[in-house]
């Protein structure tokens, strides 16, 4: 009985992670992209995450290689701000090609 109880909590959180994961894989099959840009197109399709929930969710990805991540330095009226960018990996972008 728990775990049909669990079960039923647990599945629209893995569909939910499903939709971010194949959404960010539409996203970056474009391309490289800003963090702060991929966020906002996956805004328009629905998905709203905070800032730190955004990248907490691609650091998972990082992990799992499904991404690959990197910070690129720019200088904003005499500061340096890093701003985060992302790419599909390698085995990732072939299985999205092969589709």
């Amino acid at each position: 009985m728990f775990k049909k109880l669990l079960n039923k909590w647990l599945a629209p959180i893995e569909r939910k992670n499903q939709l971010f994961r194949s959404c960010v894989k539409k996203h970056l099959d474009a391309g490289d992209m800003r963090g702060r840009e991929l966020r906002r197109r996956l805004r328009s399709d629905g998905i709203k995450l905070s800032g730190p929930s955004f990248y907490q969710k691609m650091a998972r990805l990082e992990v799992a290689r499904v991404v690959i991540g990197w910070d690129n330095l720019i200088e904003v009226e005499g500061y340096l701000c890093k701003q985060r960018w992302y790419a599909l990996s390698g085995s990732h972008q072939q299985a999205c090609n092969d589709e």
